[in-house]
Parts: C-alpha cells; sequence; structure tokens
C-alpha cells in the first residue's frame, strides 16, 4: 500500500476517488500527524525563550514524545489501507457464497483494529496539545487550538466508523472520549488562553443507538445456541399472550424475528381476551412444567378482569426471562437465586457496557422507581458499582440532582419532562421514555431530546435507543435459560 510514498496531492487525489484506499482511516490518521507535527511547531518555538526557562525541558520531553507519536499515526495509514483491501473485495462476494458470512465477519475485525488505533493515539495526541498550550508560548497559542481541532477531527472520524451496526466493537469509546473533553477545559477553559470556546465544544453529542449492541448480543447469542444444539438442546422462548394489543403484537412481531435470527426456537400460547383466571393459570402451569420450554414471555398488562399478581406469581422464577416474579426481584437485589432482570432495565446496562461507558465509581441518577424499570436498573448499577441515586414525583430541586450524575437513566414516563435545564457537559443519558406527543405526532421520550442533545456527552434516541436491545436481552435470557437447565 506505502500510503506514505505518495505526495499530499496524490493522496487527497486517491482519496477523492473510487478507490477502496485510502479511506476515512487514513485520512484521520493523517490529520492526527499532521496536529500533532503543529502541537511540536509550537514547542519548538518556545524552547530557547526565557520567559518559558522553566518548562523548556518538559517542553523537550514533549516534542520527543509528539516525533513518536506522528510516527505511529502515519504508519497506520498503511496499517489501514492493508486492513481495508481484504475487506472491500469481501464484500464483493456474492451474498450466496458458501462461506461470504465467516469471510465478511473475519475482514470486518481486521479493518476495526486500525481505526481504534488511530482513535486511541488520537487521544494521546490531544494530551500532548493540551499540554503544550498550557506550557507552550502565548505567541502561537492559536495554532496549539488548530492542533487540538485536527486531533479531534482525527479521534471521531475512527469514532464514526465503529457506529456501523457491521462492527463489533464499540462506537463510544468511553474513557478516551471523556478523556478529550478533560484535555479541551486544559487547552480552552471557558474560553482562555486566545482560543474561542466554540473550538472545543461538539456541536453534536454521541447519539446512542441500540441497534449495534443488539447485534453484538445476538452475535454472542447465536454462538451459545450453536453449542447447546450439538448437545441435543434447542432453546425455546413460549409466549403467552392474552388477548390482541396492538403493543403485544409489535413486540411479538421483534421478537419472533430475534428468536429466528438467533436459532431460538419459539411456541405461542394464545389466549381469548375473555379467559377465564383459571384457564390462565394452567396455560402457566403448563408451560412451567414443560422441560422443552426454557422461558416465558407473558405480556402484560392483562385485562383488568384478571388478576395480573397472582399468574405473575404462578410463573417459575427459572423460566422468568422479563423479571415478572418475585423470584427474579429477589434474585436482582440479592445477585443470587432463579430469576432474570427486567429486559428493559438490562438493555440499559448492556448499552452502557457495550459503548464503554464505565459504571464503577461513577455517580448514577436514575429518574423513575417503577418496579419494571427504575428499581431494578438502579440496582443494575450498583452491581455494577455505581453509586446510584433515585429521583421520583417527591424529589426536591430534582434538576440540581441530576446535574450531579455522570450517568442519567430517565424511566418516568411523560413526555418530553425533563428538559435541558437537568443536564451539563459530559453526561452519558439513557432515555426509557416512550410517549405519544400530539403536538409532534410522534413517539418522544421522556427526555426532551431536541434540547438535551447538544449539551451532553451522548444519548439515547427515541425510538432506536434502549427498546432496540430489549428483545436481544429476552433472547439471551432464553438462551441462559436452556444453558442453566441443561447443567
Amino acid at each position: 500500500m506505502d500510503m506514505l510514498n505518495n505526495s499530499l496531492e496524490q493522496f487527497s487525489a486517491k482519496l477523492a476517488s473510487a478507490a477502496p484506499t485510502p479511506g476515512g482511516g487514513g485520512a484521520a490518521a493523517l490529520a492526527g500527524a499532521l496536529a500533532v507535527a503543529l502541537g511540536n511547531m509550537v514547542g519548538s518555538l518556545t524552547v530557547g525563550k526565557k520567559k518559558y526557562a522553566d518548562v523548556e525541558d518538559r517542553i523537550k520531553e514533549l516534542n520527543a514524545a509528539s516525533e513518536e507519536l506522528r510516527g505511529k499515526l502515519l504508519a497506520q495509514m498503511d496499517e489501514d489501507a492493508k486492513a481495508f483491501e481484504p475487506l472491500s473485495k469481501a464484500y464483493g462476494i456474492p451474498k450466496d457464497a458458501p462461506g461470504r458470512d465467516e469471510e465478511l465477519e473475519r475482514c470486518l475485525h481486521a479493518a476495526a483494529e486500525p481505526p481504534m488505533n488511530i482513535l486511541r493515539l488520537s487521544c494521546e495526541a490531544m494530551d500532548l496539545i493540551a499540554e503544550y498550550a498550557e506550557k507552550g508560548s502565548r505567541l502561537v497559542i492559536s495554532d496549539a487550538g488548530c492542533a487540538a481541532a485536527m486531533a479531534e477531527a482525527a479521534l471521531r472520524g475512527p469514532q464514526r466508523g465503529h457506529q456501523h451496526p457491521s462492527h463489533e466493537r464499540p462506537g463510544l469509546c468511553g474513557k478516551d472520549e471523556r478523556r478529550t473533553r478533560r484535555s479541551r477545559g486544559k487547552v480552552c477553559p471557558d474560553g482562555r488562553r486566545g482560543i474561542p470556546a466554540c473550538l472545543w465544544r461538539s456541536e453534536m453529542s454521541t447519539v446512542l443507538k441500540g441497534k449495534p449492541t443488539a447485534d453484538a448480543l445476538d452475535l454472542d447469542t447465536s454462538k451459545r445456541v450453536e453449542t447447546l444444539k450439538a448437545k441435543g438442546v434447542t432453546p425455546t422462548l413460549a409466549i403467552l399472550r392474552v388477548g390482541e394489543r396492538e403493543d403485544d403484537l409489535a413486540y411479538e412481531r421483534g421478537a419472533l424475528k430475534r428468536a429466528e435470527k438467533n436459532g431460538v426456537a419459539v411456541k405461542q400460547v394464545l389466549l381469548p381476551a375473555d379467559v377465564t383466571q383459571d384457564e390462565l393459570l394452567a396455560a402457566i402451569r403448563s408451560l412451567n412444567e414443560d422441560d422443552a420450554v426454557h422461558g416465558v414471555l407473558m405480556f402484560r398488562p392483562l385485562p383488568k378482569h384478571l388478576n395480573e399478581n397472582e399468574a405473575c406469581e404462578a410463573l417459575a422464577p427459572e423460566k422468568d426471562v422479563d423479571g415478572i416474579t418475585r423470584g427474579s426481584m429477589a434474585s436482582i437485589y440479592s445477585g443470587k437465586g432463579a430469576g432474570f432482570a427486567p429486559c428493559t432495565a438490562e438493555s440499559c446496562i448492556e448499552i452502557l457496557k457495550y459503548n464503554n461507558v464505565e459504571m464503577s465509581g461513577k455517580r448514577a441518577v436514575v429518574i423513575g422507581r417503577s418496579l419494571v424499570i427504575g428499581k431494578p436498573v438502579a440496582m443494575l448499577l450498583m452491581a455494577n458499582n455505581a453509586t446510584v441515586t433515585v429521583c421520583h414525583s417527591r424529589t426536591k430541586d430534582m434538576p440540581s440532582v441530576v446535574k450531579e450524575a455522570d450517568i442519567v437513566i430517565a424511566c418516568l414516563g411523560r413526555a418530553e419532562m425533563i428538559n435541558k435545564d437537568y443536564f451539563v457537559p459530559g453526561q452519558v443519558v439513557l432515555d426509557v421514555g416512550i410517549n405519544w406527543s400530539e403536538e409532534k405526532n410522534k413517539l418522544v421520550g421522556d427526555v426532551a431530546f431536541d434540547e438535551v442533545e447538544p449539551i451532553v456527552d451522548a444519548i439515547t434516541p427515541v425510538p432506536g435507543g434502549v427498546g432496540s436491545g430489549t428483545t436481544a436481552v429476552l433472547i439471551r435470557h432464553v438462551v441462559e435459560a436452556a444453558e442453566k437447565a441443561a447443567l
């Protein structure tokens, strides 16, 4: 490939062409290398000045480090081209060709490595440039600003690439993302040292869509299904539906599709809306006793003439793959026993994990205290060593409480109630709410997305966010139940 032997004119001409390489990764690596070189220029113009004698030794160290980093970034231009060439060929394999999917997956994994390396190196570049701006000559502080802007461009390119659903790796590199923002602050706290604050303010946060998380879960789940089937076990989900509520039917379609994708069998038990309590309980007992069924999803709310609590408690906790029984709740709170967490609550945690959003030691605020989302997700956050505060309708000065959080999970059930007054830069927001807005004539979350998205680091959309991962968690629970039953 030898991208480094191209002149800038040759490189840009190839970049503009239909040739598979160079691409965005190579361009990002070049931007990062130029950013480091510009930072080194700031250092070179600082060395030898009496005014900066006390930091001269450190500036020289920075110059040596930046030269090494520049070489690493330039090397990634070739690495990216080498990795993407086979992927480009794999995309050209006919869809029905034997082994296409395996080859494509192998090439995707290989092609993902250079962008991740470029992302990490660009984070290092941001740290170096931040220190150049702090210690370097004020006469070239605007050059430090340009260098940091280029380094951020180099950082965000690989991030966007990794949000492609084909990639198993996370789109938001949590630690590195927050590290970059801290570096920005050193270079330009509130616009000081001659750099406009707008240069450092991202115009948009990272939108955390649920599909990449769901795809990654599916990849793991399908492999576990293959292992079980090799042992003669077919993971099976039973769907128990009373009546034909449209929202139940919509979720059922999604569950059926996800189950088929992962090789999980489904048994549908469909009861009329006027079913009696005894008939419903008999159906649940039958599923409990069926060894071929590993998990049961019972749609709620049930019709008003039925005792929903009794129906939930009749289900065996080990088959309760959506966390509706007391046994499941007990296992969430104690960390022991049979049962599973509610799928939506666990989907929140999976999105945070997939996107490398660190929970341990972080402050998390959950807005809402329902048994379906609020309380279980609070316990799951605590299980991941977050410090959790639960807010509700009686919480005083809720905006001040929410502003203290690193992670915010909104599950209040009130359309767009949580607006920009609740948030500050640097936060990650998961919006679990699903509400119909008559004013906007569309589904909206509990968070006023248009107001909040420009402020925070990352936010899930509605629809397309947390809910997208719910069926993937459901099917994984079924497989886990099958694995436990097979022991």
